[in-house]
């Protein structure tokens, strides 16, 4: 039978009464900020949940001029509970402010030190009671108002019958008397009747709050410590039904425990009354016909009846072996993630933009010359930043905390040591997390140190322009000679040595494009490259490129559809460069004789150009890197072909600086459409 009188401690309870169908709240501080509300108590207030972490004042602002925040900031100072029944409040509900009545109760949490914590409240909406109390004081005024006028109609009746009234004043008397016998225990009965009922409502009320806890519970009664309540988490845990162990001894209900600590710890919580906690215990639980080894956190709880007796033990347990395992899992990755960020040099960095606070590793604040603070304000690491890239710097980290961006952060800059004043290149790589609103949280990523990769291809590149400088005198030269003994042998009718000096000067040709790529490329990662921008026709310059392809391409069918008049703003013979390029790609890659589509056509304001081939076309797997600086396909189908890798990368960096787009679309064996965007100016 379920004992009434249970002693069950505040924190057990806490745990459970998100559960409860009795209002609660909980407020952690002399402010009242609301730590906790159940959804009984936000029903009552008539709120949602988003009062949760605002002051009470604040969540219900109608509380202004009634007594309930003093009270509890009364309850918050002294520690003392404050208490009462049939208190009317004025709440604001469905947008009206309303009359209600509550038994209410606050009760301080008090810590070791003795001081308060946290404000236990509970409530009970008791208007209906309250008005049918009403209802019964007015009658009783009713009843009240027709004994009086009765008893008026009976002083005249005994006026008139003194002598009547004289000879039964003595049973008139005992009757009155017997009538406020009887008054008092009715009263008497309904204070009873009302406590019974109020009884049995707390006891059904603890029974389903244990029965449909999320956490596993149990109650055991005696010093046998027999199973009187289970509810389905525990079941579950234990991996027993309810009919293998309701009303059995814990011990023969669960002999898979034997050798283990559990036995012992009810014995002892049961003989002293202490209560045992035990977090992250290892014990092995049923698990069909066998056993399992689980991590539980638990509680095992002393009872006590009206007299304080101990007649049970109540279980809390949570089965916590997949969170351990988890967390441990996330531990280990953690840790190898550290190991590579130091092994890897690498600067981590993390910033919360809400607070606009930034902090970082021990590396990223040694690069920055930042201080040892945890956490620092964001613009310490932009100052630090070169004054040429500071800019473009917080502009790419406010595009990353766009959510339409996609929360992407990608950037080179140079930072400046603020004491040494040395400079370090880095290349910042990181995401920004949104919440479901769009909201960004967070923006995380890494910092890697490229200044030495940054020089060495300075000096790449420097050396490249050099050489190519110094190439360009002979080989001009050497093209003079040629071009004036091809002369000479054509007068002189020399078939072999003409035929010989054509493929010289062809060669000298390919050697000359080659040194004007490396040039040009050396010029565009220096930065000195100029684009000269100016408003042309598209249409005119697509002309220009199939006369010139119709004198010089004999060797395939170079078709050119015909293009509308398109005006476009940029550099016209960078653009003009980046046509031959990709149609002399084409014809490199394609069989002889066969069909190269050349078209420009203009969607949605923006001018399309593609070069389409019957080629050997791409794989997949070389596409995302075509652009790149010295890529080149490497197949038994290029073997034979000649280059260095530099022209499309030439052309990808000259429509990046027209703000243009450029890409493939290829499949292998099925040839290949090269494409580049630009803008068109509107008519």
């Amino acid at each position: 039978m379920f004992n009434p009188n249970i002693a069950i401690n505040d924190t057990a309870l806490l745990r459970i009464l998100a559960l409860s169908k009795d209002a609660t709240a909980v407020y952690n501080d002399v402010d009242l900020h609301i730590t906790f509300a159940n959804d009984a108590m936000i029903a009552l207030w008539g709120k949602n949940r988003t009062v949760i972490g605002k002051r009470l004042a604040d969540a219900l602002p109608e509380l202004e001029g009634q007594p309930f925040v003093e009270m509890l900031q009364t309850v918050w100072r002294t520690g003392k509970t404050i208490a009462d029944s049939n208190v009317e409040a004025m709440l604001e509900v469905n947008g009206r402010l309303q009359s209600f009545y509550f038994d209410f109760e606050y009760r301080a949490l008090i810590n070791p030190q003795g001081n308060t914590y946290a404000i236990l409240h509970t409530a009970t909406n008791v208007t209906e009671r309250f008005k049918a109390q009403e209802r019964d004081r007015e009658r009783e005024r009713t009843e009240q108002e027709l004994n009086e006028k009765l008893m008026a109609s009976n002083e005249e009746l005994m006026a008139v019958n003194e002598e009547y009234r004289i000879l039964h004043e003595e049973q008139a008397t005992v009757n009155e008397e017997l009538y406020a016998t009887n008054e008092e225990l009715a009263d008497t009965q309904t204070e009873l009747l009302s406590a019974n009922l109020k009884l049995l409502e707390s006891q059904t009320r603890l029974r389903n709050v244990l029965e449909q806890a999320p956490l596993g519970m149990c109650v055991l009664r005696g010093p046998k410590h027999v199973i009187e309540i289970a509810n389905e988490a525990i079941l579950n845990i234990w991996g027993r039904a309810r009919a293998e162990v309701m009303n059995i001894p814990h011990r023969e209900a669960r002999p898979e425990l034997e050798g283990q600590p559990v036995f012992e710890w009810l014995d002892q919580v049961y003989r002293t009354g202490k209560r045992q906690v035990n977090r992250e215990f290892k014990v092995w639980l049923r698990s069909g016909d066998g056993v399992r080894e689980a991590i539980v956190n638990s509680i095992y709880e002393a009872l006590k009846d009206s007299e304080g007796n101990i007649n049970g033990v109540l279980i809390v347990l949570d089965d916590i072996t997949e969170i351990v395992k988890e967390r441990r899992e996330a531990t280990r990755v953690q840790e190898m993630f550290n190991i590579a960020i130091e092994a890897g040099e690498l600067g981590a960095f993390y910033y919360n933009p809400h607070l606009n606070q930034f902090t970082g590793n021990e590396t990223l604040k040694k690069w920055f010359g930042l201080g040892k603070d945890e956490y620092l304000d964001l613009q310490l690491a932009i100052d630090v930043i070169a004054d040429e890239d500071r800019d473009r710097v917080g502009e790419a980290i406010a595009a990353a905390l766009d959510p339409a961006s996609g929360g992407g952060y990608d950037i080179e800059y140079t930072i400046i040591h603020p004491q040494t004043h040395a400079p370090r290149i880095v290349k910042a790589k990181g995401k920004a997390q949104f919440d479901t609103h769009g909201t960004a949280l967070s923006l995380n990523g890494m910092l890697l140190d490229i200044t030495e990769r940054k020089q060495d291809e300075q000096r790449k590149n420097d050396f490249i322009s050099m050489v190519s400088h110094e190439l360009k005198t002979p080989i001009t030269t050497l093209k003079g000679y040629l071009q004036l003994m091809d002369k000479r042998a054509k007068k002189l009718d020399d078939a072999f040595t003409t035929g010989a000096l054509d493929k010289s000067l062809k060669q000298v040709t390919k050697m000359t494009s080659m040194i004007n790529g490396f040039l040009n490329m050396s010029r565009l990662e220096s930065g000195k490259i100029h684009i000269d921008k100016q408003l042309f026709d598209m249409a005119d310059l697509v002309k220009e490129a199939e006369e010139e392809s119709l004198a010089s391409i004999t060797s395939h069918q170079v078709v050119f559809a015909p293009v509308e008049p398109t005006l476009v703003t940029a550099d016209r013979d960078k653009i003009g460069q980046v046509i031959t390029n990709l149609i002399n790609n084409a014809v490199k890659y394609s069989p002889q004789n066969s069909i190269i589509n050349v078209a420009c056509v203009t969607v949605n304001n923006v001018a399309m150009l593609s070069v389409q081939d019957q080629g050997i076309g791409i794989a997949q797997d070389n596409i995302d890197q075509l652009f790149d600086r010295f890529y080149r396909v490497e197949s038994k189908d290029t073997k034979s072909i000649a280059g260095f890798g530099i022209g499309l990368y030439i052309c990808k960096e000259i429509i990046d600086r027209h703000k243009g787009t450029i890409g493939v679309k290829s499949e292998t064996g099925k040839g290949s459409t090269f494409y580049f965007t630009l803008p068109v100016e509107e008519k």
